[in-house]
């Protein structure tokens, strides 16, 4: 009777723990191949919506993994295809991976290394406006805490202005994710906060390095002299 009782838990937990490890790592290169030749890909980013304005995987649909539907919302995926998850660095993808394959989910793979990883190998990505409603002081500084620098545009939609330097901010962005952050906030989204940081007009620019404020222009920005700011807190070592 023992024996079999035996027999019966070591099944039990040997069943359990390929449940658990059936997630799937997978390195940069595999990552990319993969979900582009994947039919009806389900890709996920499981960041916060406010961290995906530095760029994200092209046709990533967002979860966050904070959020407390999560799991509700994770019912809206086939769980019988794939499932591709990335965050920043891979703690949070692997934690989702787990949530899913505890709900069924059947194939899970997250990024090794995560989106860090990803721009490392220069590999593409999305850099389209997403909305951030109430952005909290905290969530802005956690932003600044990068090890590169942050600059940030804050504006109005209504403002042509603001408009036009918004897309030549992203084109700089584009082809320099490896050097600095991007951020975008919409003024009138984001009300206590731009009031907070003393925002008064837009658009307005922000430039930090290492959390700390080294420069700021707003109204008709010179980009000449913008770049030379940008090329030279990039180039600082410190």
């Amino acid at each position: 009777m023992k024996r079999i009782l035996f027999l019966v838990l070591l099944i039990a937990f040997n069943a359990r723990a390929q449940k658990t490890n059936n997630v799937h790592e997978l390195e940069a290169k595999l990552f990319k191949e993969q979900t582009e030749q994947s039919k009806n890909v389900q890709l996920i980013d499981v960041r916060a919506p406010y961290e995906m304005q530095s760029g994200y995987l092209k046709g990533a649909r967002n979860l966050n993994i904070d959020d407390v539907e999560f799991n509700q919302k994770l019912k809206l995926l086939n769980k019988e295809l794939p499932v591709y998850v990335y965050c920043v660095s891979g703690r949070r993808s692997e934690k989702a991976a787990k949530q899913m394959l505890e709900q069924g989910f059947k194939e899970v793979y997250t990024l090794g290394g995560g989106f860090k990883k990803w721009l490392s190998n220069d590999y593409e990505t999305s850099l389209d406006y997403i909305a951030i409603k109430s952005l909290t002081p905290t969530q802005y500084q956690s932003i600044l805490k990068s090890e590169k620098p942050v600059l940030v545009s804050f504006f109005d939609a209504t403002c042509n202005t603001c408009e036009a330097l918004n897309q030549a901010l992203i084109s700089r962005a584009a082809h320099r994710q490896k050097d600095f952050i991007l951020l975008r906030i919409d003024t009138t989204l984001n009300q206590q906060l731009t009031e907070e940081l003393g925002i008064k007009s837009v658009p307005t620019v922000k430039l930090y390095k290492a959390q700390k404020e080294v420069w700021e222009a707003n109204g008709n920005i010179n980009l000449k002299r913008l770049d030379k700011k940008l090329k030279k807190v990039v180039d600082s070592k410190k």
